[in-house]
């Protein structure tokens, strides 16, 4: 969660921040609406990297926490920790904000603070 005292509105929308090589853009999510991250044409945040599977990652936003949902078992999307652990998401993991590695790409989860 923010470190931020500020408690997170219910139909705030999320965001994402991607970063792959040197080009960056943040999308907001609503609340319900999840998006794919992957090299596949149809993803929402569409990753160059060639490990990257053409569907890798599903992410959605609830309103106050986010559910990533691990496509490619062959190569998982990662959690990074405070720390700079990674640890391989194997199935789905639920987190109130984050960072995610995919690939070569970081993605920055954060919720909307009212």
């Amino acid at each position: 969660m923010s470190s931020s005292s500020t408690p997170l509105t219910p139909d705030a929308p999320g965001t994402i921040t991607y970063t792959e090589r040197k080009f960056s853009k943040t999308i907001a999510l609503r609340v319900g609406e999840q998006i794919v991250a992957g090299r596949g044409m149809k993803s929402g945040i569409w990753l160059s990297d060639p490990t990257v599977a053409q569907a890798h990652a599903e992410i959605r936003w609830t309103g106050s926490e986010w559910v990533v949902r691990n496509l490619d078992q062959g190569n998982p999307t990662r959690h990074i920790s405070n720390s700079g652990y990674e640890q391989a998401i194997e199935s789905e993991m639920r987190l109130t904000a984050g960072m995610l590695r995919i690939g070569s790409a970081t993605l920055s989860l954060a919720g909307k603070e009212a």
